[in-house]
């Protein structure tokens, strides 16, 4: 059986788990996600080019659905997904928090990104 001092010592290491575990939840959690960019025009650049290529990405599709490649559904999920990588490029752009120089690039692009989005949608 049991000594009675490791039944008290058992409880304390439980409890503390307990608190410790109850802890990570009480702490508040930061939900606001901030991208550090140091380099605003190679950024830039990196979303003009995935742009580019989620563009021709469609314009290929696009040609596959009308040669019959693939089918009107295949050609509405593959729309979906770029639609969901554009919306998260725009995102980042939201929360990439440019410096005053570079934030009229930054929002006419992200106007150029919504209206290929809609364009695509």
């Amino acid at each position: 059986m049991a000594s009675k001092k490791g039944i008290i010592i058992t409880f304390i290491i439980l409890a503390a788990i307990t608190g410790a575990s109850f802890l990570l939840w009480l702490v508040p959690q930061e939900d606001q996600t901030t991208f550090v960019i140091s380099d605003y025009e190679n950024y830039l650049n990196g979303v003009k080019n995935i742009h580019e290529i989620l563009q021709e990405s469609i314009e290929i599709e696009y040609q596959n659905l009308q040669k019959g490649k693939i089918s009107p559904q295949e050609y509405i999920e593959i729309t979906e997904v770029t639609s969901s990588q554009i919306t998260s490029q725009i995102s980042e752009f939201v929360t990439s928090k440019p410096p005053e120089v570079w934030q009229d690039s930054f929002i006419s692009y992200m106007e150029a990104l919504k209206k290929f989005n809609s364009y695509i949608g």
